[in-house]
């Protein structure tokens, strides 16, 4: 680019289609799909003055690591003696949109010039990314114990350093300031599960009291049991005509 210009330009990639499958599903796991670049760019203004702009860029855009389960249904004080193998155990995950990605910018300007009695620096950089993580938390995919978390990040840095160095017979000597600035925004996203409980009473015309029982017995398949669907809600009734046993198995998230 002349004899005062330079120009440097170098670039990286990695990708892969990922060496695990979700044993449910098939999907690819453990991919690989980021790539980055870095820019130079040198001016030799003066004989004693130089100064050089980089840019730096990166972008990864890939799926979260997944989970494995140490229990094919996690429980509360489970035995160890019952703990899966993680080598052996199967890939098993259920979070929809996992994802990692960031996108990261940084720009750097120095500036070199050279005094009768000292060197001067001036050197100011920039950084920005924002990140997004969603990923599988519980290592199953049984509905009863999903678990699932996200977390998105932006970020900005700002410095601005000054340097004066010098030397003579008898000691080296540098000073300087630096003046810097960072801003940050942060968003956890909830931790989701689903929660799913029954609840059953038995209720008789002499009565008409509930009493909550103790179990949570399966509806019969007598020609005396019947089941409905409504607003996400499953009510079985079964029983005689004297005493009625109802259970209402629910679903929700948090």
């Amino acid at each position: 680019m002349g004899e005062d210009f330079a120009l440097r330009v170098s670039a990286t990639g990695n990708f892969s289609d990922g060496w695990q499958r979700d044993a449910a599903t098939g999907q690819h796991e453990r991919n690989d799909h980021a790539w980055g670049t870095r820019t130079a760019l040198r001016w030799s203004a003066a004989d004693d003055t130089q100064a050089q702009f980089t840019w730096e860029h990166e972008d990864l855009n890939q799926r979260a690591l997944p989970s494995i389960g140490l229990l094919a249904t996690p429980t509360y004080n489970a035995d160890p003696t019952t703990y899966i193998d993680p080598r052996k155990a199967p890939l098993l995950n259920d979070v929809k949109d996992n994802r990692e990605a960031r996108v990261f910018n940084g720009t750097t300007l120095r500036i070199d010039h050279s005094l009768s009695w000292a060197d001067f620096t001036s050197t100011t950089a920039w950084r920005h990314f924002n990140s997004v993580s969603h990923e599988d938390n519980d290592g199953t995919n049984n509905e009863a114990t999903f678990f699932e978390g996200s977390n998105l990040e932006a970020n900005t840095t700002w410095e601005q350093e000054f340097k004066l160095a010098g030397h003579n017979k008898t000691v080296d000597w540098v000073t300087g300031g630096v003046s810097s600035s960072s801003r940050r925004a942060r968003r956890a996203g909830p931790a989701r599960t689903r929660i799913r409980s029954t609840h059953c009473s038995a209720t008789s015309p002499a009565s008409l009291r509930s009493q909550p029982s103790t179990s949570s017995p399966r509806p019969s398949a007598s020609p005396e049991s019947t089941c409905r669907d409504r607003a996400g809600k499953r009510t079985c009734s079964t029983g005689a005509a004297t005493k009625r046993l109802h259970c209402t198995a629910t679903q929700s998230g948090i």
